[in-house]
């Protein structure tokens, strides 16, 4: 299984409200939350990416076909000196995915 991370960015009422960018990806579960915790490369970028989700993908699978017990998601807390905290996923994207239909595909897998 391969681990990714990706940076979350939502801002409603805009042409494109909601940003995500994989930002690195890992062999081991505890290497990207590692990563996470070290803060690697500016992973926040200054302000930019409140949110980060790291996703266990197994091989030759496709996004999103991702379940949720392997999806770890964090919340940047505090300034230029904060740190990423577990958090539970984003209800204001939870909330913009299911209104855009987006949720749907997951309740219909299986």
């Amino acid at each position: 299984m391969f681990w990714f991370i990706t940076s979350l960015r939502f801002k409603p009422y805009t042409e494109h409200p909601l940003n995500a960018d994989t930002v690195g990806f890992f062999s081991s579960k505890d290497q990207a939350i590692y990563a996470i915790e070290e803060n690697w490369g500016d992973l926040n970028e200054a302000g930019y990416f409140p949110w980060l989700v790291v996703e266990g993908l197994e091989e030759n699978s496709i996004y999103p076909l991702v379940e949720p017990k392997n999806q770890i998601f964090f919340k940047w807390q505090g300034q230029d000196n904060g740190e990423w905290v577990p958090c539970d996923f984003p209800k204001e994207i939870c909330k913009y995915l299911e209104k855009n239909h987006y949720m749907k595909q997951f309740s219909e897998v299986g």
